[in-house]
């Protein structure tokens, strides 16, 4: 379940769609690209998805260390059978020993700080989005368009660092 999730936040939304849209807008601002569909969508339906995904980002790095543990595989058969005195001492101990082979909390500290980076940029482009004077909103945006890039490589760096993660529950 764990990893359906990373997959679909990371590969399937960050990487595959996100990134790709930020790219796009980069090279909008750029000239090197005429799209009106995204010049219209980009700043309504687009950006303000970092909003509910980096919440989802969030809950999976909290959920990492008890979903990947090699500890769940007690809860499925031949394990199951043990008697729940060895489940409990003997899950605790691989749990422990999985922590620290898989380098689980400096996994999720990394993947934590470059999700708070993006959050950082995204917060400094909202902030010039609100104070910007009305009209087109192409040029407003434009010369802050290293925000925009400081932004795309911090979802570039939480991509990579999600990319770490084991992708399935090991024995240690």
């Amino acid at each position: 379940m764990w990893q359906k999730k990373r997959r679909e936040i990371n590969h399937d939304w960050l990487k595959n769609r996100f990134i790709v849209a930020l790219n796009s807008w980069l090279r909008l601002l750029d000239g090197e690209i005429e799209d009106k569909m995204l010049e219209q969508s980009f700043l309504t339906q687009v950006l303000p998805q970092w909003e509910v995904r980096r919440q989802e980002i969030s809950a999976l790095l909290r959920e990492f260390p008890s979903a990947m543990s090699p500890r769940q595989l007690f809860d499925e058969p031949p394990l199951s059978r043990c008697d729940n005195k060895t489940k409990e001492w003997l899950g605790e101990f691989m749990h422990a020993l999985w922590l620290t082979r898989v380098s689980a909390e400096s996994l999720t500290a990394t993947a934590e700080a470059t999700r708070a980076a993006a959050d950082r940029a995204y917060a400094d482009i909202l902030q010039v989005l609100k104070n910007r004077e009305p009209g087109d909103l192409k040029r407003a945006i434009k010369p802050y368009r290293d925000l925009c890039d400081r932004f795309r490589n911090a979802c570039q760096e939480l991509g990579a660092a999600l990319s770490e993660f084991p992708h399935e529950i090991k024995v240690v």
